[in-house]
């Protein structure tokens, strides 16, 4: 078996010492001391918020073969506290990822697979009349809930109001609201069943 050269010793000493730097800074960072189970960090995650924030077993956060694994992070925020972010048992989740729910619940189940950039709001943020935009407005909000098995390709954004049934596939820049049923392919801006599986 051929020997390393020092240099790719270093180097890949260096990868190592500068992913958990990242991930320790972001730890620091992080202000939710609601969060319960411990996912696999490949990439750092930013924990926000005075809901909770709870993960199942096996879940893994970051992927080094994928865009933005050195320059971006997983971004959790549940913001009230009746807000819950849940994320089921051998689901895998990409760089870049953001999830926040307001007051309602963010649920995805077990062993999904989620693309890099994908982003996940269970509110508007802001009331969406003009005159009432700036004032704290009624600001609509709602549950979202992905079934196990779900595919959600990268830059997928699910908003509020959303079920996705078991086995679905969110093709990639899908933008969707609504309930979807199990094994169906889900694409466009917004959003509609294009197949069954």
């Amino acid at each position: 078996m051929p020997s390393l050269r020092p240099g790719r010793i270093l180097k890949g000493a260096f990868r190592r010492v500068s992913r958990i730097a990242r991930i320790l800074r972001f730890s620091l960072l992080s202000t939710n001391s609601r969060v319960y189970g411990k996912p696999h960090r490949s990439q750092p995650v930013q924990f926000l918020g005075a809901g909770t924030i709870s993960f199942g077993k096996n879940v893994k956060i970051g992927v080094h073969s994928s865009p933005g694994f050195w320059t971006t992070y997983c971004y959790l925020e549940s913001r009230g506290q009746t807000a819950t972010i849940d994320i089921g048992h051998n689901t895998w989740i990409n760089n870049g990822f953001s999830a926040i729910a307001e007051k309602c619940s963010i649920k995805i189940g077990e062993n999904c697979l989620i693309g890099h950039e994908v982003f996940i709001v269970d509110s508007n943020f802001h009331c969406l009349d003009p005159r009432e935009r700036h004032s704290g407005g009624h600001i609509s909000v709602g549950n979202v809930d992905i079934m196990d098995n779900v595919f959600i390709g990268s830059r997928a954004t699910i908003l509020k109001n959303t079920t996705i049934g078991a086995g679905s596939v969110v093709a990639a820049g899908a933008v969707v609201s609504g309930d979807f049923p199990s094994n169906c392919v889900i694409a466009g801006n917004p959003a509609i069943i294009i197949r069954q599986l």
